[in-house]
């Protein structure tokens, strides 16, 4: 639309006496379909264009081009003789007050039925920001046991059965496998106490899985080949568990 046209519809809804919101419920439109209009952003379709011709009691030609507003033939044998753009506003006025009260009805009911939701981006919003702390806090019990798996020592184990090993049977070498259990242990315990989000299948730290494995038959069995073929399933397992969870 261009910007007379836009201008011509905000000089004559201010000589009628109208503001954004009453022309709108007149129009049953929005009163953003409204400003738009009148900052040149949309055009009203024709149903809209008669309809303001209509409400305004002038001609299409005195609506889109400035000439003279006179009434059409059409407009005035469609208006009462005495509805003037006073009398217009008032029964406008008067629509839009009975058409809010019954959506205010209808809303209340809704509500009420226990299926509504936020019918708004404000209020849909604020409710988002209330729920926040709902998700994040826990009661006592929850906060008790979150990092209870975590916060376990377990580093001592295998420390303490390293020298047990080797004080008993010099596996001083060989123990040190028993120190990769460390990283797996406090992978493995952070999913739990994370609530066991995700798969555990990314919780287990395969490679370090597959180190153990090679070393604990290699040192204790003494076959290096061809066990170190374990590490070719590393990326075997990561595809495998790619696909999986996208599989879910």
């Amino acid at each position: 639309m261009n910007i007379e046209i836009a201008n011509r519809l905000v000089q004559l809804r201010k000589e009628h006496g109208y503001s954004q919101e009453t022309l709108a419920a007149a129009l049953g439109l929005s009163r953003q379909a409204i400003s738009k209009w009148e900052r040149g952003e949309s055009s009203p379709d024709l149903d809209n264009i008669l309809e303001l011709s209509r409400v305004y009691g002038i001609t299409l030609d005195a609506l889109l081009k400035g000439e003279a507003a006179v009434p059409s033939p059409e407009t005035e044998a469609a208006l009462p003789a005495e509805e003037t753009p006073e009398v217009t506003y008032d029964r406008a006025r008067a629509e839009y007050v009975q058409a809010k009260e019954a959506y205010e009805q209808a809303e209340a009911a809704y509500f009420r039925s226990g299926f509504a939701k936020a019918s708004h981006a404000q209020a849909e919003t604020e409710e988002a920001q209330a729920d926040i702390p709902d998700f994040e806090e826990e009661d006592d019990d929850a906060q008790e046991l979150c990092g209870k798996w975590s916060a376990f020592p377990f580093v001592l184990a295998p420390a303490m059965l390293y020298l047990l090993f080797g004080f008993l049977f010099g596996w001083w070498l060989k123990g040190c496998i028993l120190f990769l259990t460390i990283p797996l242990y406090y992978s493995i315990a952070n999913w739990v106490d994370g609530g066991r989000k995700g798969s555990i299948l990314r919780a287990i730290p395969y490679p370090i899985v597959a180190v153990m494995v090679y070393l604990s038959i290699g040192l204790i069995a003494n076959v290096w080949h061809p066990t170190w073929l374990i590490f070719l399933t590393i990326p075997v397992y990561e595809a495998a568990v790619g696909y999986i969870l996208r599989e879910k």
